[in-house]
């Protein structure tokens, strides 16, 4: 998998390079989800609860932009 697939045709070595950056960035993503989900899974407040999902939301779309870059 790459992050520039109209590179891979073309820049093999930078294909290579690519793989693994990317595994460490959504390791890291995944490991930042679960630990927001720990640490707000007892919130119950419906506003604070809709306050976090829009933070949620943020922080996905700042890591797809990352992932396209």
């Amino acid at each position: 998998m790459c992050v520039w697939p109209a590179g891979c045709k073309t820049k093999k070595n930078l294909c290579s390079l690519c793989s693994p950056l990317l595994l460490r960035l959504w390791t890291y993503a995944l490991q930042r989800i679960k630990d927001a989900f720990r640490a707000n899974r007892r919130i119950e407040d419906p506003k604070m609860v809709a306050k976090l999902a829009e933070e949620g939301h943020k922080t996905l779309a700042l890591i797809k932009r990352q992932v396209n870059m």
